[in-house]
């Protein structure tokens, strides 16, 4: 995801406890709590597949299937203004959903505390795909690409994926904890944007 602000560490891996061997890096590992979270609803599928790249690298995907058009599902998800009134994750972005442009995020994980960041836009397809990029500070140590996409299924409906790709070398030191919490922070979006699309609420 993106550079920490002062003492406070990368978002993602925020919502993890760093093990003891990561204890040595520019941030500590700190735990948010996160409440019992529901048995995923038949509509909503998602998959975290093992490491790769000699485990380097880790994704976390989700998805949902949503009754709304790509253009309704898009709308809602360029609005930054009103994310503090829906989503239970990305609680704030300030900055313009344009190729290059670096945003500031405000992260947080149910049940947990927020966090800071700030990721440069790599991808703004209208009603297609959202996509940013951050990394901490030291190069190789840990980033985060992060991917919202939209896929038509037909009838005016969509299947929307959250997913965020993971590398550096302390990824396969956090990466049962990326499955656990993270995974959880986009269900949790996933669910909330659902209910939006679907309610009529919104732009």
């Amino acid at each position: 995801m993106g550079q920490p602000r002062g003492p406070q560490q990368h978002p993602m891996v925020a919502i993890v406890r760093a093990p003891a061997a990561a204890r040595g890096a520019p941030f500590r590992g700190a735990l948010v709590t996160q409440g019992d979270a529901r048995a995923p609803a038949p509509h909503e599928r998602s998959s975290a597949p093992p490491p790769s790249g000699r485990g380097m690298a880790k994704v976390v995907r989700t998805e949902i299937e949503i009754n709304a058009t790509p253009d309704r599902v898009w709308s809602i998800l360029e609005e930054f203004a009103a994310y503090p009134e829906w989503n239970p994750f990305v609680r704030k972005i300030e900055g313009r959903p344009e190729v290059g442009t670096r945003l500031r995020v405000l992260l947080q994980a149910p049940g947990g505390r927020a966090m800071t960041f700030k990721p440069v836009v790599q991808a703004a397809d209208e009603s297609r795909e959202f996509r940013w990029l951050g990394r901490l500070a030291l190069p190789g140590l840990f980033s985060g690409e992060h991917r919202f996409r939209i896929e038509p299924t037909g009838d005016g409906r969509v299947r929307f994926h959250q997913e965020e790709t993971f590398r550096g070398l302390l990824v396969p030191l956090m990466a049962r904890s990326l499955d656990r919490d993270t995974k959880a922070g986009f269900e949790a979006m996933n669910r909330a944007l659902k209910e939006r699309a679907e309610g009529g609420a919104g732009p």
